[in-house]
């Protein structure tokens, strides 16, 4: 035998929008943005490749990031500014590589790399390179 339920109107919305909070909440969770701050990358590398370029390579711990902020400064203890957000990895474990090609010659770089879930933020991984100067020109 079927028992049905009559809600007095102030009851039903109740309960729709319980359901519906219920229902919302657990969209969030299953996109992982309710989850907190996802696992720092670690073994960031920097790399001078040329006066103007450095190849950062860095290794993914986490499973629910939305992305990576990398930020750069020219003192360890400086203000990091931020110069790309990356998309998220494939997968954790996985080598992420960004090439900065927007320094100086002859300057020393700090480099920061985190990923990020919506609000929350990882612990960074660091890094820094200095750059060589330039070679001479040829007489």
């Amino acid at each position: 035998m079927i028992r049905h339920h009559r809600f007095s109107k102030r009851q039903s919305r109740r309960h729709v929008l319980s359901a519906s909070i219920a229902s919302c909440i657990e969209a969030l969770e299953n996109r992982q943005l309710l989850s907190g701050p996802p696992n720092g990358p670690f073994s960031l590398s920097a790399t001078a490749t040329s006066a103007t370029s450095v190849n950062l390579a860095f290794y993914d711990s986490a499973t629910d990031e939305t992305g990576f902020v990398v930020q750069r400064a020219t003192s360890q203890n400086g203000a990091y500014a931020t110069i790309a957000n990356l998309p998220p990895a494939a997968g954790s474990l996985t080598q992420v590589k960004y090439t900065d090609t927007s320094d100086q010659p002859s300057t020393t770089y700090f480099y920061k790399v985190f990923a990020v879930n919506g609000a929350y933020q990882s612990s960074a991984a660091t890094a820094s390179v200095e750059k060589g100067r330039p070679p001479s020109p040829s007489r």
